[in-house]
This record gives structure tokens, C-alpha cells and sequence, in this order.
């Protein structure tokens, strides 16, 4: 199965893997933390779960997101270095 982690912390990753339920296949997006006492990372209630056939609007939505964040950190910079608001 295919699987993707992003570390957040060295207590904390990411977990991302395609998952089958009910016939369906999703991506199951989750987070995982390590106990103190224990070598291995377990899975959290915190995530999702979005179906396969909707991957392509999840990641334009996500560039979209990208997109817009860095376009408004480019604008606020430009703006704070000429000390006006550009709008």
C-alpha cells in the first residue's frame, strides 16, 4: 500500500495512504503521535478520509491555496517595503 509522512514534530507526523472501505477507495489523510513509552507512531482521531475520485479537486484546491498564500505574503511584503498598503 502506498503511504506518504510528513513529520511535524519528533513526536508528531502525517500519515497519508490510499485505503479501501466498503469498495470505495479513499485517501486517508491522518495524524499520528508517538507516546513517550513506546517506539511506534499510532494513529490519532484527527484527519480524513476523501474519496479517489475526488483527488483532482483536492489537489487544485490545495495548489489554490498555495497559490493565494504566497501571492498575499508577495503583496504584504512589497506593500511593507514601500511602507503603504498597495489597495
Amino acid at each position: 500500500m502506498e503511504r506518504v509522512e510528513i513529520v511535524i514534530k519528533p513526536d508528531t507526523k502525517l500519515v497519508i495512504k490510499i485505503d479501501e472501505f466498503k469498495g470505495h477507495q479513499l485517501i486517508n489523510i491522518r495524524k499520528c503521535w508517538k507516546p513517550a513509552d513506546k517506539n511506534e507512531f499510532l494513529p490519532t482521531k484527527d484527519g480524513c478520509t476523501i474519496p479517489l475520485s475526488k483527488l483532482e479537486e483536492f489537489k487544485v484546491a490545495v495548489a489554490q491555496l498555495t497559490t493565494d498564500r504566497i501571492v498575499k505574503s508577495a503583496v504584504k511584503k512589497a506593500a511593507d517595503e514601500n511602507d503603504e498598503a498597495p489597495f
